[in-house]
């Protein structure tokens, strides 16, 4: 990748000429999509490049944490604002709504996102907590977060 051209890597569709072949190149959308969910998650990318010898693409990940001793800990913040929020989890009665949810959802994969849609979409969400909680759940398929995904079947 030509110095002049390093700018380009990473935006949608950047395109240059290749000195070496003369035809035209493109990045694509790939490295864009890709710097996205890396960063989404606290994460950084770059690479370094020798003109007619190639390019090599590094990145950085946060260590994560287990999710289930931070929330025991009490020093997550997903948990402590819910907990604020809420004063408790949920009563029997909330517990009973969300019973059938919890089974199918107990079923799917993170993974089988359709699926897990479908699920929330037919859970009643009339009740205030069990709004949120629906939120939090796509927020964590969203963010492919598994653990929170499962902590929040678990503490139903």
């Amino acid at each position: 990748i030509p110095e002049e051209k390093k700018d380009l890597v990473f935006k949608k569709f950047g395109q240059y000429i290749s000195s070496l072949k003369q035809q035209k190149g493109t990045t694509g959308i790939g490295l864009t999509f890709c710097k996205m969910a890396i960063e989404s998650h606290g994460g950084s990318i770059d690479f370094y490049t020798k003109e007619g010898e190639g390019t090599t693409f590094y990145f950085k990940l946060p260590q994560g944490t287990n999710i289930k001793s931070s929330l025991r800990k009490g020093n997550n913040s997903f948990y402590n604002s819910f907990q604020n929020k809420y004063n408790e989890f949920f009563n029997e009665t909330e517990k009973q709504i969300l019973k059938g949810t919890t089974e199918r959802l107990n079923k799917l994969k993170p993974y089988q996102i359709g699926e897990i849609k479908k699920v929330l979409t037919e859970t009643e969400q009339k009740n205030p907590k069990i709004k949120s909680w629906v939120e939090e759940i796509k927020k964590a398929i969203f963010n492919s977060d598994k653990n929170y995904y499962r902590y929040l079947i678990d503490m139903v």
